[in-house]
This record gives structure tokens, C-alpha cells and sequence, in this order.
């Protein structure tokens, strides 16, 4: 399914990245609204989200988690070629990081809300406990739930697509530049018009091979290949976060890939 929707018109991918994405803005927002709405015992309490509660145990996990929970927004100007107004991405970057942040704290800010600030640890770490899944069974029943559910897996999905096509045009701007060969520079047509085809193709061919070693070895995809590769992958991509402004030209490369446009 990556595999082909990364070699579709961006258009495509736009749309299904965010119309997921919407569903789970509006999930977390009902969950929000339903632990301010209905709290646990002793209401709603500003204790969690004051300075000394962030200096207990684990602060070095839990500053690693948010750190993570940022990863991606820089990848945004890697498709301002692609864009109708450049400028535009900058705009988005920005925004998206001040939303994101408020989001976050608010959504945050409401589980120990949901479920009493005394308990929110015990309760976390209880896999039987189905937060917060349980907090949107008791407010709306269990239909918003099922979707949250579902919403878990089709995130993975988009996430997956993303980043499938930022590598993509990564590769594409290094084939571009003559680092590459030139044949991973190519983009498609008609339906698949500005999509890069050969950096798509090779991503998808570079994931299979990993999941073929993965297989074989009979390795823990979660234990091993996650933990192998995110710690790299995070760090390198959070270097680019600064330099990512390359990626491929709307329907515009030609078997000899053009040289990318100087810097307005």
C-alpha cells in the first residue's frame, strides 16, 4: 500500500494523510473535552503540569518521548518544490509547531485529569487498564473507542507514508545533484504526475530487503529493528531539520534531472 501511493501525484497523498489526521485531532479533542467535562475525583488540578512534578524519576524518558513526539515537522520544506506558494511551507512549519505544542499540553495536561493525578502513573502502566480508551467509553460509549482503536493503526500507516515520501525526495535530490545516478532523479506522469518515482521505487525496494533480514533472522521487529534504527534515523533527521529545503520539481525533470533553483 505505501509502496504505491508513494509513487501517486503528492495531491493524492495530501488528502489521505490529511483526512486521517483530522479524525485523530477530532478523537483526541473528544477525549479532552471528556476528561475537563467529567474529571476524577477532586477535579481538575493544575499539580501535573507544574515545574516540580516534571523533575521526578524517568525525566530523562519523558524528555526523550517529547522530543519524539515532535519528530517530523521539519520535513515539510522538503515539498515547498511541490507547493503553489513556497513561502507557504514556512508558514505551515511555524504554525504547526505552535499548535502542536499547545496541543500537546493540553492533551497531556488531561489524562491526569481523566483518571486523579495520585493515580495516573498506576494506571498508565497498567496495560489492563485501556486508558484512554476507558475515559471515551465513559463519555461517549464504545463507538468513539473502536474508532480511537482503529485510528492507532491507520496513524502508523500515514506515518509510514510520510516519511516514505520525504526519503523518496531525498533521494531524488541527491540523484538530482549527481550523488546518486541519475536515473533515481526520474518523476512520473499523467496520474502520477511530480511524483519520484525512482527515489519511491528504492525506498520501497531498501524497507523490504530490512523486513526480509528482519524475517529471516527471526528478529523482534519492535525490540530490535525499531530500537536499532530509530536512535540514528531521529538524530540525522532532526540535523536536517535546518537544511531540508530540497525536493523535486513539479513535473519538471527531464531525463538529464535539472539543477535545483537558487534560493529566493
Amino acid at each position: 500500500m505505501i509502496a504505491v501511493a508513494g509513487v501517486l501525484n503528492v495531491a493524492l497523498n495530501t488528502w489521505i494523510v490529511a483526512v486521517v489526521l483530522c479524525a485523530e485531532l477530532g478523537t483526541i479533542g473528544a477525549f479532552v473535552l471528556a476528561a475537563f467535562t467529567h474529571p476524577a475525583p477532586g477535579g481538575v488540578t493544575v499539580a501535573p503540569m507544574t515545574a516540580g512534578a516534571v523533575w521526578h524519576g524517568g525525566f530523562g524518558g519523558v524528555l526523550t518521548f517529547a522530543v519524539a513526539a515532535f519528530v517530523g515537522f521539519e520535513t515539510a520544506p522538503v515539498f515547498s518544490e511541490e507547493a503553489k506558494h513556497p513561502r507557504s511551507v514556512m508558514r505551515a512549519t511555524v504554525g504547526v509547531l505552535a499548535f502542536l505544542l499547545a496541543f500537546y499540553c493540553v492533551a497531556a495536561w488531561a489524562i491526569p485529569v481523566a483518571v486523579g493525578a495520585d493515580r495516573v502513573v498506576a494506571v498508565a502502566g497498567d496495560p489492563e487498564s485501556g486508558l484512554p480508551f476507558v475515559v471515551l467509553d465513559r463519555a461517549y460509549g464504545w463507538g468513539l473507542s473502536l474508532l480511537a482503536s482503529m485510528l492507532l493503526v491507520t496513524s502508523v500507516l500515514t506515518a509510514m507514508l510520510s516519511f516514505h515520501g520525504t526519503v523518496a525526495r531525498y533521494v531524488y535530490a541527491m540523484a538530482r545533484e549527481r550523488v546518486l545516478p541519475g536515473w533515481l532523479a526520474v518523476v512520473g506522469t499523467a496520474a502520477r504526475a511530480g511524483a519520484p518515482v525512482g527515489g519511491s521505487l528504492t525506498q520501497s525496494a531498501v524497507a523490504l530487503a530490512v523486513l526480509a533480514v528482519v524475517a529471516v533472522t527471526g528478529a523482534d521487529p519492535i525490540g530490535v529493528l525499531f530500537t536499532w534504527l530509530e536512535g540514528p534515523c531521529r538524530a540525522r533527521h532532526g540535523g536536517r531539520a535546518g537544511r531540508a529545503a530540497v525536493g523535486p520539481r513539479r513535473c519538471g525533470a527531464r531525463r538529464d534531472p535539472p539543477r535545483p533553483a537558487r534560493p529566493r
